[in-house]
């Protein structure tokens, strides 16, 4: 969220002060509430012999283009997906539905949306293959700050690091349409 802020920012031409972000998230807080209810969550299990990754920045906003994936969308955005791996072979994931997205849209600067104790959640599991379980893991490795961490130091999570995604293009960012990420594989911390 902070990056999607800052990423708005610099395209409006807005300077963006460093607590900034994080100030606009507190105000934000029952609008996000009332959005991330609305979507559809996702249980997946991970059936690759490709673990799931995760990174020092967890929790990332992308859509799905196909072939490809982008990442720095906000909510206003009819292909919003989130990421949140949990472990190799487990992860939730959101997406946006007609209904989410209409509260989205519906929703102005000036409405106060109030927090409220339920919401009807619509909650669904499924099984992940190889390609998704690759798009997945390029998404969380591309959204790193620095580090990208794995179970396991195994052959498959080196491979897909050193050979850049098994070579396939990663991400870009919304607007300015560069891949996100560094042009060497980044440091990868192995938990036990």
């Amino acid at each position: 969220m902070f990056q999607v802020f800052r990423d708005e920012g610099s395209r409006r031409g807005i300077e963006i002060g460093p607590n900034d972000p994080q100030l606009a998230t507190v105000y934000q807080a029952p609008f996000l509430e009332k959005w991330l209810c609305g979507m559809t969550w996702i249980l997946c299990w991970n059936r690759s012999t490709l673990p799931l990754l995760n990174s020092d920045n967890p929790v990332v906003m992308w859509a799905d283009r196909g072939a490809r994936a982008e990442l720095g969308v906000g909510f206003h955005e009819p292909a919003l997906r989130i990421l949140f791996p949990l472990t190799p072979k487990i992860c939730l994931t959101a997406v946006q539905n007609e209904a989410s997205l209409r509260v989205v849209l519906d929703d102005v600067p000036e409405s106060k949306p109030q927090f409220i104790d339920f919401y009807p959640l619509r909650l669904k599991s499924g099984w992940l293959g190889i390609d998704q379980s690759v798009m997945l893991n390029q998404v969380a490795v591309s959204n790193a700050e620095k580090y990208v961490y794995a179970n396991s130091n195994d052959e498959n999570v080196q491979l897909f690091l050193n050979e850049l995604f098994f070579g396939l293009s990663g991400p870009v960012r919304r607007f300015d349409r560069k891949p996100i990420g560094s042009p060497v594989a980044p440091e990868v911390r192995v938990s036990v």
